[in-house]
């Protein structure tokens, strides 16, 4: 166990791993934040483990001290995987905010993915998005599109009609909130971008800091099953709160970047009923 904080304290936080055993130089670090997620933990965590086939991988799960077996389950994939599995948790809940920030900062890639502890991904996902982020070296993150399913697995349909496409910080402020989290892949020269986030935010947030620092793409066929409902899913909160989150993602775009158009289209959406992811 090795405390993340130098204050050896339980309660901000540590890490389980072995580093011994840890591959030295992973291409992509996979970050997947869990939280009263034993129902679906394994699947996502089997479906990350079935990429490493294809590349060097490690897997950062921030275990945000859930009430029920979610920890027991990533402890035994840590021991059953220790050259790929790191967990990272405490004796209180953080919230994601911090959740996320602490296995950010513990990321060795070169390239990092989200993943939530409900979701899961599909064969070849990670093979596909670095093969396209190294072949466009503008490209900052590069999404997919997935099948959404309720929280007893029966499917509801497909994220989005986005097909294979290439877009800048104003047409993601004039789409709006479009993109799925758990199916990014970005570089990791953007993390400081990410760590600007130190309060709650909407998954848009994180996508307008990202289309700073290139331009974002998205692949059409579906790599991820996104979980609609399921507990920590944003759309389970307030509609007002969603919309708190979206105005402020809006808001913290710096206008020098972006048309007078692009901000009145983003304001826009806002009241037409934001995505939430």
């Amino acid at each position: 166990m090795t405390p993340i904080c130098s204050n050896d304290d339980p309660n901000e936080g540590y890490e389980i791993s072995d580093p011994a055993e840890l591959v030295k130089h992973p291409v992509v670090s996979v970050l997947m934040l869990a939280y009263n997620h034993g129902s679906y933990l394994a699947q996502a965590i089997d479906g990350v483990l079935a990429q490493q086939a294809e590349m060097p991988i490690e897997l950062l799960i921030g275990e945000d001290c859930s009430t029920d077996n979610t920890r027991d389950i990533a402890l035994r994939y840590q021991r059953a995987h220790p050259g790929v599995i790191r967990v990272f948790t405490a004796e209180r809940n953080v919230g994601s905010t911090l959740n996320h920030r602490r296995i950010l900062l513990a990321a060795r890639g070169e390239f990092i993915a989200y993943l939530d502890g409900d979701d899961s991904w599909l064969p070849g996902k990670l093979l596909r998005q670095v093969k396209y982020l190294r072949e466009h070296s503008g490209c900052a993150a590069v999404f997919a599109n997935a099948l959404t399913v309720d929280k007893d697995n029966r499917e509801i349909g497909i994220f989005n009609d986005v097909r294979n496409e290439q877009f800048d910080l104003g047409a993601l402020l004039r789409r709006g909130n479009f993109l799925n989290n758990s199916s990014v892949v970005y570089r990791a020269s953007a993390r400081a971008a990410l760590l600007e986030i130190e309060a709650p935010a909407i998954d848009y947030r994180g996508h307008l800091l990202l289309a700073r620092e290139g331009f974002l793409a998205q692949l059409s066929e579906p790599m991820v099953i996104y979980r609609i409902g399921s507990t920590g899913s944003m759309v389970t909160h307030g509609n007002n709160r969603v919309r708190q989150l979206y105005w402020e993602a809006i808001m913290s775009v710096p206008r020098n970047l972006v048309t007078d158009d692009d901000l009145a289209c983003g304001i826009a959406g806002r009241f037409q009923g934001p995505r939430a992811t």
